[in-house]
């Protein structure tokens, strides 16, 4: 964030208290301030990948104000390294990232000092998917058939998934096709695959006139899990000045969501402005968009605020992840690698 004078410091500090007293009086609040009376706060946000549907509450956001009229020049970063997001969150060289449930955890098995504050999209993207010319009428169909995975992770989830269904694992072949799933798929060097996202090479497919079934993984026996959350550094949090700020952005993140939602012609505007080859694959984008956004608006389902995470989800998934061997550690309690205390409408009062 950049260095501010005393005076618009103690400004800004007398509003955040303003802001707290009426927040212990309410219960709830409408994270907005003054854009005129305080300096923009600047937060650089590394996504966990190009600017895609998954990230059109964010950019819209920026373009429409809603960020704006919070104070907040929010800034969203392609990164360099997308493996390197959370060592860069928990080192401070950016303020906020986008990754996944599975990363958060393991990273703080490993030592890293970050936590999930909200989630972006609060369900599983991740299916297992195969082509209707395949024959395969069900996951018992799988086997005797070959599977393309991305790596020993999937191949993890893939076991759950045969293991719920009754098929015995080492009646079905398993390939890495490292990224080249829908090449695998198409080409039938694989029957089905596992690690795309339905609102990816499901909408592709569907695209390319190759009927498919696409099958999410907790529909499927694998624990369902926050697909991509907000991270920030874990010492962030003891601070009152920078977690307003986190505050004001999931205010801001939430009435961004709500206006793509409600505008998906704007939302695609927001995203190709940003990312050239959007408008070079308007319809791909287009038709991504119409499915995925509907799921960004579920983060606020019921009397949770926008951007809830479930703390017995990450329970589950993080005893999931440990007993398939991807954790280690034993007596560790796996919510505490979040929290929802910084989501607008959660009282200050709650921390």
């Amino acid at each position: 964030m950049p260095r501010r004078s005393p005076a618009t410091r103690l400004l800004a500090l007398f509003l955040f208290s303003a802001i707290l007293a009426i927040a212990a009086g309410c219960g709830e609040k409408e994270e907005t301030v003054n854009p005129d009376e305080v300096r923009n706060d600047r937060l650089v946000v590394l996504l966990d990948w190009y600017p895609n549907a998954n990230h059109a509450g964010i950019y819209q956001a920026v373009e429409d104000g809603s960020f704006d009229k919070r104070a907040l020049q929010v800034e969203p970063q392609v990164p360099s390294d997308a493996a390197a997001i959370i060592k860069q969150v928990a080192a401070g060289r950016a303020d906020l990232g986008l990754t996944y449930a599975s990363y958060v955890l393991d990273a703080r098995e490993n030592g890293a000092k970050i936590k999930a504050i909200g989630a972006v999209v609060n369900r599983p993207l991740n299916s297992i998917i195969w082509l209707k010319k395949s024959g395969i009428k069900s996951i018992k169909g799988l086997r005797g058939k070959t599977v393309g995975v991305s790596g020993d992770g999937e191949s993890n989830t893939l076991n759950t998934i045969l293991a719920a269904n009754g098929v015995p694992k080492g009646s079905v072949k398993q390939i890495n096709v490292n990224m080249d799933l829908q090449p695998a798929l198409v080409s039938r060097k694989v029957d089905a695959t596992i690690t795309g996202y339905w609102n990816v090479e499901g909408v592709q497919l569907k695209q390319a006139k190759r009927p498919a079934t696409v099958i999410p993984v907790d529909e499927a026996g694998v624990p369902t899990y926050d697909e991509l959350v907000v991270i920030a550094k874990e010492d962030n949090l003891k601070d009152t000045r920078r977690t307003e700020t986190y505050r004001r952005f999931f205010a801001g993140l939430e009435e961004g969501t709500k206006n793509a939602v409600d505008d998906p012609a704007a939302a695609f505007e927001a995203l190709s402005k940003n990312y050239k080859d959007i408008q070079e694959d308007a319809d791909f984008y287009k038709a991504s968009l119409k499915v995925t956004l509907p799921i960004l608006a579920q983060t606020n389902i019921g009397d949770n605020p926008f951007g809830w995470m479930d703390p017995s989800t990450w329970s589950n998934y993080g005893k999931w992840m440990k007993d398939n061997g991807e954790l280690t550690q034993t007596g560790i309690n796996y919510t505490d690698a979040i929290t929802n205390d910084f989501l607008p409408g959660v009282p200050p009062t709650n921390r």
